[in-house]
């Protein structure tokens, strides 16, 4: 393809300089024309009518145009030669090398032996018997807390009721107890304050429980008085009342009612002489 390009190349400057070689050459000729009109001597051109014959006018020698020297062709560029590839470059770093210097040696230091220490013996010294630890009473917090007063109840009444012709407006028990052993003891017309001791109470309650179970009959009598023992502790169903009519009677009784009736003034008579005046 570069080949072709250069011939067409050169082609056309040839084409280019002959048609210029053309152009001088047809000025050269007009300029003669021209020159022939102007002598005088030249014969005249002919005329219409008759022409005579002339000679023909020598041809005009136009000297031939030399041809252009032929363009240089341009050698066609050598295509590039191909590029090798240039190896890799390796760049090895030499190796660093640390010299340490030698570590210092250390002194030793040589310590001396401990001298060894001379044992003491210590006598022995016997320790004193141990002394038993008492552990203390547990407080108990239902007993530490504040417990409500206890109500004071009547717990034993002693009473004589006189014989049925003898007028008594107001009659009042012989022998009043309470549950906290304070008592009050009525005799000849006075009060007297007092207590009864509760080893006293403690036996008299488990003796009118058992007389309740006896039987002290009843003497063939009227219009006689009675002596009454009653027992109320807290809870009600356990009251007692014993009743014994005409104590001083035995008429158709039983040797079982008389021993029971016997019981029963033994019990009353030892509540009246335990009371404590105060």
């Amino acid at each position: 393809m570069r080949g072709r390009g250069a011939t067409g190349r050169f082609g056309g400057a040839v084409l280019r300089k002959a048609a210029i070689a053309a152009v001088i050459a047809g000025l050269f000729t007009g300029a003669v024309g021209f020159a022939s009109a102007d002598d005088p001597g030249a014969p005249p051109p002919p005329t219409t009518g008759s022409v005579a014959p002339t000679a023909a006018p020598p041809a005009a020698t136009v000297p031939a145009a030399e041809p252009a020297p032929p363009a240089p062709i341009s050698p066609a560029p050598a295509s590039a030669p191909e590029t090798t590839p240039a190896p890799p470059t390796v760049t090895t770093a030499p190796p660093t090398v640390t010299t340490v210097p030698p570590a210092q040696s250390v002194p030793v230091t040589t310590i001396p032996p401990t001298p060894p220490v001379p044992v003491t013996t210590v006598p022995v010294v016997e320790a004193p018997p141990a002394v038993p630890v008492i552990p203390s009473p547990t407080s108990d917090p239902a007993s530490s807390a504040p417990q409500a007063p206890i109500p004071v109840t009547t717990l034993f009444t002693l009473t004589t009721m006189p014989n049925a012709w003898v007028s008594t407006p107001n009659i009042l028990p012989a022998l009043e107890i309470q549950s906290d052993g304070r008592a009050v003891k009525r005799q000849d017309g006075r009060e007297l304050i007092g207590t009864v001791p509760a080893d006293v109470l403690a036996a008299a309650a488990t003796e009118v429980r058992a007389l309740a179970l006896s039987d002290m009959g009843s003497p063939t009598v009227s219009d006689q008085g009675n002596m009454i023992i009653d027992f109320m502790p807290k809870s009600p169903d356990q009251d007692v009342h014993l009743i014994v009519y005409a104590p001083e009677f035995t008429e158709g009784l039983t040797d079982e009612q008389k021993a029971s009736r016997k019981r029963f003034a033994d019990l009353y008579q030892r509540l009246l002489n335990a009371f404590i005046a105060s």
